[in-house]
């Protein structure tokens, strides 16, 4: 499995691949060229409101693996449990011991998730990248 966080102010860059399950019911799903929330605030407003994930933007392109990629605000990582502790050195915030992968990788599929309409039963797997 492959998640890449970068970070860049009070922003982090979540990345990573899923498997095509070349199901029908996500076959028909619509690809997200690129989502910013100045330019659709109805949409991450909803995803805030729904699931607490508060996104700055949000990219999903389909292909052999799936590629999602998308700007989390720190403090929604905080919110969610992904980060365990603040720190404002960008290595030691996002050090190994202070990410809850687990958190991680469900904070990934709930954004997914909500962003292609899926229903809450389907079930992603990460692919290796």
């Amino acid at each position: 499995m492959l998640i890449i966080i970068h970070v860049k102010n009070k922003i982090l860059k979540v990345e990573f691949f899923l498997f095509n399950q070349v199901s029908s019911s996500f076959f028909y799903r619509l690809e997200i060229s690129g989502v910013a929330k100045i330019y659709n605030p109805q949409f991450f407003n909803e995803l805030q409101q729904q699931t607490s994930i508060d996104l700055e933007n949000i990219v999903f392109y389909k292909n052999d693996t799936h590629y999602f990629v998308m700007t989390a605000k720190k403090q929604s990582l905080l919110d969610k449990n992904v980060i365990r502790q603040d720190y404002p050195d960008a290595a030691r915030l996002l050090a190994r011991d202070n990410v809850n992968f687990t958190q991680l990788c469900n904070f990934a599929c709930e954004a997914a998730k909500f962003a292609t309409k899926c229903s809450p039963q389907f079930k992603f797997e990460f692919a290796v990248r």
